[in-house]
């Protein structure tokens, strides 16, 4: 709303800005309690009259409030901004009320400005809430801003860090142990003597949470360091760092220079350790005497040796173990002290045999043998290239089978064989055997000719396949005796010719022998046949052509000197009409037949007779008898047109036929024209 422009009262103004009663003009300067001082127009101060406060409009105080950052892990600070258009005097008030409930005011505030506040562990965890009061100079409170809202949230926390073990011996597992609170997340890093080691684990939670880490075994000796790095559920992280060192773990050993001595022998114990100091032991096993009467308990440091030396006391004693231990139980060794001076027992082989079933490199070779007074044999084969195989503690009667294998190398091999008594004494005795290459023999897995029996003109191959072979020789014996070799052809062919086809080639059977060779001149051999057969024959003869025709003419002679004659009205010309020609053919083939005449287009014919019927075209259904294709110039001469150009017939069986070409003349044409005729035979 706004006062009037024209005629204004003292209530139009108070119903506008507000004021008391009485209603006084003076409540309605510039800036006093109802009159903003950004009113434009209305003096501050001095003369005032309602003329100023025509078309006025009373300002709405408003004021606001924001908070930046609204939410992080105590502690961290925010920035209080607000914004208001109080009037000139007028001030903010901020009411800030704190996670834990309790309340602060920053009063006395300029009416646009900010503040900053830092929340930590004392103003609480959770949500606060900020509210803004402007108000005029008079304290007036002219508007209030919404209420924001922050969070404080609890930052991580490491609880508890810790190595275990602490220190750690080498070869020993050693973990890193955390408890944290308030963590989304942890990180870790552990360097120590073998390197730097590195994970995460997702933690997703606010109450306490403990977990081993990370275990490892190291292999060497410094320090360690452990880091942990926990970041919080809801932001921030903390770090923190524990320490420890790995060390070598106690070591003591006792080492004897030898596992066995005879009575009579010597030996030696040496100790080792990486402690200061030294350790006491005690012998047990043996008495003083057998060790000629050493100490059977002493100390010993780091580098020690003990000799000892054992008696040879003629007693049958058995065998004996002589024990060495520290008195801590942390090391302990044995010697084993064999009773060798007794009456010596001398062995001896009653038999030494070597049995193979044949001298090839994969035949296993049975050696057998027995013997007198011997407690156990021990075994030496040495092969053709001087490489020893062993084989120790058999029985006093016994056997061994040395293995066959391919890889086996040739040549000549030694046996040796070594029988021990009780006492420790020995015979030896040898034996021989020979390793020869064993044959490889060669077969056909596949065998065949192309044909076994085909004419003469025709190609004869061979196909085959073979195992262990490295060629194959080809024989070939002809029906006439003769012998014809091929050797060291391929161990696997396909398409070897034999033959070519050739009129030449002899008729009969031909046998094929072929042997296969191997790496060993090994052989094995398979035999095939085939024959040959003559090729079909045709044998035909021309005499003559003669015309008789409705016209009566006379026959007119024919001859490749003179095939120019003269074609008469219904004149028929026969090919050897006076007898048919007549052939004879082996095998079951084909006719092609051939007439050439000057013919009238459409109107002359050709005909093929066959054991005096006609027959038909092979080649075409389209009837018995082929139309002339061609013209005629007139006169007495025409051109050559083809009646019968490769009339086919056939199959004909073997055996004697007469076959006829004839042309008819249909038409009184009389035409001098060039005949010709022929016919050949073939097999397909």
């Amino acid at each position: 709303m706004t006062t009037p422009t024209d005629t204004i009262s003292l209530t139009d103004v108070q119903t506008e800005f507000g004021g008391d009663n009485p209603i006084g003009l003076d409540e309605y300067y510039a800036g006093g309690s109802y009159v903003p001082a950004t009113t434009n127009g209305v003096p501050a101060s001095g003369q005032i009259s309602l003329d100023n406060l025509r078309g006025k409009t009373k300002t709405v105080y408003a004021v606001s409030v924001s908070i930046s950052p609204s939410s992080g892990v105590y502690p961290y600070t925010s920035t209080i901004s607000w914004t208001s258009n109080m009037p000139v005097g007028g001030y903010v008030n901020i009411q800030i009320t704190y996670p834990n409930g309790s309340t602060s005011t920053l009063t006395n505030q300029a009416i646009n400005g900010n503040a900053s506040a830092t929340w930590t562990s004392s103003t609480g965890t959770g949500t606060g809430s900020i509210i803004a009061y402007g108000y005029n100079s008079s304290s007036t409170l002219l508007a209030t801003s919404s209420s924001v809202s922050f969070t404080v949230y609890t930052p991580a926390t490491i609880d508890q860090l810790y190595f275990y073990p602490d220190p750690v011996y080498t070869g020993t597992s050693q973990r890193l142990y955390y408890q944290v609170s308030n963590t989304s997340v942890v990180s870790y890093t552990i360097t120590g003597p073998d390197g730097t080691y590195t994970g995460s684990r997702y933690i997703g939670g606010t109450s306490p949470f403990s977990s081993q880490s990370f275990a490892i075994s190291w292999s060497g000796t410094g320090s360690v360091t452990g880091q942990l790095l926990a970041y919080g559920s809801n932001g921030g992280s903390v770090t923190q760092t524990v320490y420890s060192n790995v060390i070598a773990a106690p070591s003591y050993t006792l080492t004897p220079n030898v596992s066995a001595v005879n009575e009579g022998s010597s030996f030696n114990i040496t100790f080792t350790t990486n402690q200061s100091g030294s350790f006491s032991y005690t012998i047990s096993g043996v008495s003083s005497a057998d060790l000629n009467y050493a100490s059977l308990t002493g100390t010993v440091s780091n580098g020690t040796v003990l000799y000892f030396n054992v008696a040879a006391d003629q007693l049958t004693e058995g065998t004996e173990t002589f024990t060495i231990s520290l008195d801590n139980g942390q090391a302990s060794a044995q010697v084993t002290i064999y009773d060798t001076s007794i009456t010596p027992i001398i062995p001896s082989f009653t038999s030494f045999g070597v049995t193979r079933p044949n001298a090839y490199p994969t035949a296993d070779a049975t050696i057998t043998w027995t013997t007198s007074n011997a407690s156990y044999v021990n075994i030496q084969v040495i092969n053709s290239n001087g490489s020893s195989t062993y084989q120790y503690g058999y029985s006093a009667n016994g056997s061994y089978v040395y293995p066959g294998s391919s890889s086996n190398p040739l040549g000549l091999y030694q046996v040796n064989l070594t029988a021990y008594s009780s006492t420790g004494n020995t015979a030896s005795d040898t034996r021989y055997f020979t390793v020869i290459q064993e044959p490889i023999i060669p077969s056909f897995t596949n065998a065949s000719l192309s044909t076994s029996s085909t004419v003469s003109t025709n190609n004869v191959t061979a196909n085959w396949a073979t195992s262990n072979a490295t060629s194959v020789d080809v024989q070939v014996t002809f029906p006439s005796g003769t012998v014809v070799t091929s050797n060291n052809q391929s161990a696997n062919a396909t398409g070897f010719v034999l033959f070519y086809g050739s009129s030449s080639n002899q008729i009969g059977q031909y046998t094929v022998v072929l042997t296969a060779r191997s790496s060993t001149n090994n052989t094995t051999t398979t035999t095939l046949y085939f024959t040959y057969t003559a090729p079909a024959t045709f044998s035909a003869t021309f005499n003559s052509f003669y015309s008789t025709g409705a016209t009566g003419t006379s026959s007119v002679a024919w001859s490749e000197a003179n095939r120019n004659i003269v074609i008469e009205a219904n004149d028929t010309f026969n090919l050897n009409a006076s007898g048919y020609a007549s052939y004879t053919t082996t095998a079951t083939g084909y006719l092609y037949c051939f007439l050439s005449v000057g013919t009238e287009q459409f109107w002359d014919f050709g005909y093929f007779y066959l054991d005096g019927a006609v027959v038909q075209d092979t080649t075409s259904i389209s009837g018995v008898y082929k139309n002339g294709s061609g013209g005629y110039s007139g006169g007495t001469s025409g051109s050559y047109t083809e009646v019968l150009n490769g009339f086919k017939v056939g199959p004909i069986n073997a055996g004697t036929h007469t076959i006829q070409i004839r042309y008819t003349n249909d038409y009184a044409d009389n035409r001098r024209g060039i005949v010709s005729g022929a016919w050949t035979w073939s097999a397909t």
